[in-house]
């Protein structure tokens, strides 16, 4: 199976890059149901004649980060040969108005585009430009201090 995923990877060139959004809103229910399962498992004991010694904490690991995936948005990313499953959690609720959040790496970072229209990501020399509280309140934000 490893060389088949490895031959699958090398399919593509590096700097062949893909970004997907799953879905934008999580499945309360679903990962309500992988919890449920993890703590089913928990209790459960693995035959260390067929399953390596820490095989439960494996399990456990492994639906940890499917719940999580599932509570939130997620998305794909290839990049290159390298495939990953992303999720990510709003910090500031979703449509609260007025908020300014400074990021240098918002360029670059991949979630900002997934986030659609609510975000309006600045070029570093704009941004330069309003950070004072007079232009900040311009744009329609509060005040910093």
């Amino acid at each position: 199976m490893q060389d088949y995923l490895d031959r699958q990877e090398q399919k593509h060139a590096p700097g062949d890059e893909q970004t997907v959004p799953l879905w934008a809103e999580g499945s309360p229910r679903h990962a309500l149901e992988i919890e449920a399962l993890n703590e089913a498992l928990g209790s459960a004991q693995f035959d260390l004649d067929l399953f390596a010694e820490d095989a439960a904490h494996n399990v456990s690991t492994v639906l940890e980060a499917v719940q999580v995936m599932l509570e939130e948005f997620a998305y794909y990313r290839r990049s290159g040969a390298q495939h990953t499953l992303n999720s990510a959690r709003y910090i500031i609720p979703k449509g609260m108005p007025g908020v300014l959040v400074l990021d240098a790496t918002a360029r670059c970072n991949l979630t900002y585009e997934l986030l659609g229209g609510g975000v309006m990501v600045a070029d570093v020399p704009e941004l330069c430009g309003i950070l004072g509280d007079e232009a900040i309140r311009r744009r329609g934000f509060p005040a910093l201090g």
